[in-house]
Order: structure tokens, then sequence, then C-alpha cells
């Protein structure tokens, strides 16, 4: 995410949060611009669950339906995590439909794959892997019984490096700083015009004032 948003001239850095979490930090400035960059790309990615972790010892004996749910979900993750590291792909869900144990031979699983991808990739080359991978890894699901549904997504072009202002005297204003220069800039020209236009009212009042008092003496 760094880099995406590096990449685009936007100042990022990563600071370590509680635990092994990390957080990306932007300035105020770029904080919108930064968040659509990242949603466009996919990012932050969700994190899969695995077997390892839906297995884990808690105490508890679970049913043979619970093994069975668990055991499905975890493979609809594991794929899933396994299809989002193939180029261009940015999201992707995996649905999985295993017969009842005890079926006939001739009852196979099913499987649903959602993939949402950079459009600039040739995805219809990828769905043959897509469709072998979930029919090798899962026992009962054939070639022909995966389905995919495909989203291309637009990425935009890498923003332009944002170059500020440069002024008379060789004065640069920096993009972050922006806003602050109008307002310190707003403030000085405040200060110097409200005591002109006061003065310049006074003036006009007073030769207003003078007129009147001469035309009166007349």
């Amino acid at each position: 995410m760094i880099a995406i948003l590096r990449m685009s001239h936007i100042p990022s850095e990563k600071r370590a949060e509680k635990g092994d979490l990390y957080g990306v930090y932007v300035e105020d400035f770029y904080f919108a611009e930064a968040v659509q960059l990242l949603k466009t790309r996919g990012h932050p990615r969700r994190d899969h669950a695995n077997l390892a972790q839906l297995f884990e010892p808690s105490g508890l004996v679970p049913t043979p339906f619970e093994e069975r749910v668990r055991y499905i979900y975890g493979l609809s993750e594991e794929l899933a995590h396994t299809i989002s590291l193939f180029d261009g792909v940015m999201d992707t869900r995996v649905h999985v439909v295993l017969p009842e144990e005890g079926r006939a031979e001739n009852h196979y699983g099913k499987a649903s794959v959602y993939v949402k991808y950079d459009q600039r990739i040739d995805f219809n080359a990828l769905i043959p892997r897509v469709k072998k991978l979930i029919s090798d890894a899962v026992h009962g699901v054939q070639y022909e019984n995966v389905e995919l549904l495909t989203s291309p997504t637009y990425i935009p072009p890498v923003l332009k490096k944002r170059e500020g202002w440069n002024l008379p005297g060789g004065i640069h204003v920096d993009p972050l700083r922006e806003e602050a220069f109008l307002f310190l800039a707003g403030g000085i020209a405040a200060l110097i015009l409200i005591p002109s236009a006061m003065a310049a009212i006074f003036f006009i009042l007073l030769v207003r004032a003078r007129r009147e008092a001469g035309a009166a003496h007349v």
C-alpha cells in the first residue's frame, strides 16, 4: 500500500500499532485521495481464514456437522487466498458445495468463484487455471462444475506529482502548505487593505464635510 501511494506521489509511512499490527499514515491533505486510490486497487486486502485456525483445539468436541462446515469453509478460504495471489486479482470469494456423505457416486459437488480483477490483464486466459485449481483441490468437484463470475475493475493512472506554487523572489509553497499559505496571505492582505480602506473612507468623509461646510458659509 505504501508503494502504491508513493508511486502516486502521496507521502506515506508505516507505523507500528498494538501487537503485530501496522498502520499506514498520510497527511490530512492527502487522506481522501489516498483512501480512494487504495480502494480502487483492492486494498487493504482482507484476511483469509485457514484450516489450521479453524481446527485449533477449543476444549469442546465438535459434532460431525460442525467439523464438515469448518472444513468446507476453511477449504473455500484457502482457495480464495491462492486465487488472490494471481497477478491482477484484487479480491475473490470461493463457495464450495459438497454432496452429503453417503450419497450416490453420481452426485458431484459444485464450486462458485467470484473474482474482481484489474481490467488491464487478460483474465480469460486464467479461467482454465482457476477451474483446474478448484477441481484438483476439492474432492468431488469436477472441472465443468466450477462456475466463475468475473468483475473487471478500472484502475486509474498514476497521479501526477503536485509541484506546489513558485512565487516571485524564489519563494516555493509546498502542496501540503497551500491552505496555510492562503490563510496567511489572506490575513496579511486583510491587515493591509482594511486600514487602507478605512483611511480612504475617512478621507472621503472629511472632504465631503469640508465641502458642505464651505457651501454653508457662502
